[in-house]
């Protein structure tokens, strides 16, 4: 894996509010978020892998949580049986495919596609 970490400090500021008053008022769109953070820290990734996308009606609080740290790219890496209703919100919601990604070290794979939402290429 690469030595990078994904740093983000909108997301950082909320699993810390969160760690230090609980947790109960933290919506689960809002979790889904902050787990992916979590994660993609635990694989050392230099852009935010979203493995767990929250059910579709969680999935405002989840936007609404990326969009005020600042994300206009992830990588999809959810294999549930919601994969399709996800990619059916994001692709709504403005975000488009912009490839595949492939991550198969320390013997983990973890694939993706790479979503994206913005103005201008990235």
């Amino acid at each position: 894996m690469t030595n990078k970490t994904y740093a983000n400090p909108h997301l950082a500021g909320l699993a810390a509010h969160y760690d230090a008053f609980g947790w109960e008022l933290c919506g689960n769109g809002k979790k889904a978020a902050l787990r992916a953070y979590d994660q993609t820290n635990d694989y050392r990734l230099g852009t935010l892998a979203v493995r767990d996308m929250p059910r579709t009606a969680d999935m405002p609080d989840f936007m609404d949580c990326l969009a005020a740290a600042g994300v206009s790219e992830f990588l999809l890496c959810d294999r549930s049986s919601g994969l399709m209703d996800a990619l059916h919100y994001l692709l709504a919601e403005g975000w488009q495919i912009h490839g595949t990604y492939e991550n198969r070290d320390r013997g983990a794979s973890l694939l993706g596609l790479r979503m994206w939402k913005g103005g201008e290429e990235a």
